[in-house]
């Protein structure tokens, strides 16, 4: 694969990924999508909830054990689960412990999931305004994760940072973008069917 170099505009790597896995993001964005219709209702937020927290909370959980991670990201300012799981015991669900469907080692490979996630939260503060507007007595009390995860800019341009250096080979790249795919086909996993068929 080869390996583009960065211009004037942001991270090269960013852009490697962002046109690699064009073919992932209409499954990927619908079920954010999904919640900014008119009709959004207290139960679909609680879907949405638990559906990010499928998804994210075994990458996060696995993302703490590579050895090395912090030195190339600063992971900790990252994680988000804990707001997700606080949401969910507002609105009266306890979180579910989940079967990791996160299969990955090394800081690539967890920078390439890694990725995936922080490229769905920036829909999160565009969500958070409209719910805002539809469901605030919802958002009042179970709106942590949105809130803390929708000023996005500094660590999207923070990861593309990382990306650009730990891609310093055409191996490494090779490995954060087949990560990034897996992390993918991973999130299609947690979608309800019909979103992922329509989306698809």
């Amino acid at each position: 694969m080869p390996v583009a170099q960065p211009d004037a505009m942001g991270s090269w790597m960013l852009q490697q990924l962002e046109y690699a896995t064009r073919g992932h993001h209409v499954a990927a964005d619908a079920g954010r999508i999904n919640l900014l219709g008119a009709n959004i209702t207290r139960e679909k937020y609680i879907d949405y909830l638990q559906r990010t927290y499928a998804f994210e909370a075994p990458i996060e959980g696995r993302l703490q054990l590579i050895s090395g991670i912090e030195r190339a990201i600063d992971l900790h300012r990252r994680l988000r689960v804990g707001f997700l799981a606080s949401d969910l015991r507002a609105l009266g669900c306890e979180p579910e412990a989940i079967m990791s469907s996160a299969s990955f080692v090394g800081v690539e490979q967890g920078l390439g999931w890694l990725y995936v996630i922080e490229r769905g939260r920036r829909m999160n503060s565009m969500l958070q305004r409209h719910l805002l507007r539809r469901i605030p007595g919802v958002l009042s009390i179970a709106g942590n994760y949105l809130a803390t995860s929708a000023v996005i800019g500094t660590r999207w341009q923070q990861l593309g940072i990382a990306l650009d250096r730990v891609a310093h080979s055409h191996a490494a790249a090779d490995q954060i973008l087949n990560a990034a795919h897996r992390a993918f086909r991973a999130l299609r996993g947690t979608l309800p069917r019909t979103t992922t068929a329509r989306a698809a």
